[in-house]
């Protein structure tokens, strides 16, 4: 098997080129640019490690249930006086027009209170030193997805233009908008330009340690070539993970490092024996058959050897890698609680 795809890799060389071209090209944009209207960032999660069967599993499971509130955005507003009736005027016009964005259920503040910061119910939106307070804008939970990101993206967006309009009534004002949404959107954004850093340093280092192993640019850049392709492709792969389960944004850097470690360390291996295949077969006329048209039947007879074992051993190792991996979907994660009094306690 691994012959005749030898053979038919030899005799279409353009041909497969250009497919795998092609299919690299495909997956990069669909993961990266997001060319059909979604990149793989932008379906990207993040959370805390959860044990399915654990009881804060359960809690959380109950809490969501019992939750009718839909997501929250927090101004948090510093070196400013709750008590300033000046602050509470110069508010009053970014109040009104956060509540006027689609799909904003609340906009609370301690300000809006009956008796400002005096109201008990204040106490949790004003900090303790009394130099600040909260703002904080509630959605409607039944958005849908497009309507709840670009509700988001406003009144995030609003939020932010507030320290500056509260200058004239606190001239030190400053203020950190926050939220779930915008923590997620923080870490995938981080995880792409990691992707994007990682590529840029490791894949010119990596090419100049094969040109000096190699002892030239084309071989050395064959097992590049195969490293850029597997991870276009295990993001493209992902992507479509993404549309029927949760996926986390460390798995890109997982796909990242296995796709660029075991393509090149698979490349190395293809490109040695191809290149120890060829000169066994043309040495014997002091190399002049080296310098025949490629496609001739030294490289496809060397080709065919490559396939038929570096070949072989290359698509037996992936395999036991992935075995390797898919392993992990057998055993299940179990809490770790246990019954009667704890055996230590922290003091």
């Amino acid at each position: 098997m691994f012959a005749r795809l030898g053979r038919v890799v030899a005799h279409h060389p353009r041909v497969i080129v250009v497919g795998w071209l092609v299919l690299a090209v495909l997956g990069y944009g669909l993961a990266v640019l997001g060319v059909h209207g979604e990149s793989l960032f932008e379906r990207l999660g993040t959370g805390e490690p959860t044990a399915p069967g654990s009881e804060s599993t359960q809690g959380r499971a109950i809490l969501e249930d019992a939750d009718e509130s839909g997501t929250s955005l927090t101004l948090v507003l510093s070196q400013v006086d709750p008590a300033s009736t000046e602050l509470a005027d110069a508010l009053a016009p970014a109040r009104t027009q956060l509540a006027e964005i689609p799909g904003v259920a609340s906009v609370i503040d301690p300000l809006v209170l009956p008796d400002g910061v005096e109201n008990p119910a204040a106490a949790p939106l004003v900090a303790q030193q009394g130099d600040g307070f909260l703002v904080v804008v509630d959605l409607e939970p039944s958005l849908s997805s497009a309507q709840h990101a670009t509700a988001v993206d406003a009144v995030a967006a609003r939020l932010r233009e507030v320290p500056a309009e509260l200058r004239s009534a606190a001239p030190h004002a400053t203020g950190i908008v926050g939220g779930t949404p915008l923590i997620v959107d923080e870490i995938t954004s981080q995880v792409e330009q990691d992707l994007r850093r990682g590529e840029a340093i490791t894949l010119p280092l990596a090419l100049v340690v094969m040109v000096l192993v190699f002892g030239g640019f084309l071989a050395a850049a064959m097992p590049m070539a195969g490293a850029l392709a597997s991870i276009a492709g295990g993001l493209a792969t992902v992507l479509g993970l993404s549309y029927v389960m949760e996926v986390d944004a460390s798995v890109v850097n997982v796909v990242t490092v296995l796709g660029l470690g075991l393509s090149i360390d698979y490349g190395l291996l293809i490109v040695s024996r191809f290149r120890e295949e060829l000169h066994r077969l043309v040495d014997h006329d002091e190399g002049r058959a080296a310098r025949r048209r490629r496609g001739d039947g030294a490289v496809a007879a060397a080709v065919e050897a490559t396939m038929a074992t570096a070949g072989r051993t290359v698509a037996f190792s992936a395999l036991t890698v992935g075995i390797s991996i898919a392993a992990l979907l057998v055993f299940p994660r179990r809490s770790c609680a246990r019954s009667g009094p704890p055996v230590a306690r922290w003091s």
